[in-house]
């Protein structure tokens, strides 16, 4: 559902990919595009190996 559905006014969006996999030792960069001021809002990543819980990254 998107903030216009919701009857919402105003309506930050946060996009990024929905997963990506990589083998072991190999390098990884994701990015995510927002469509605010970072120092509006705390934003975090998290991350979870497959079988694993959720992991804070900062």
């Amino acid at each position: 559902m998107d903030c216009l559905n919701m009857g919402l006014s105003l309506c930050e969006q946060l996009t990024q990919p929905a997963s990506v996999t990589v083998q072991p030792g190999q390098r990884l960069t994701i990015s995510c595009q927002v469509s605010y001021s970072l120092g509006s809002y705390r934003t975090a990543w998290i991350r979870q190996v497959a079988g694993k819980t959720l992991e804070w990254i900062g």
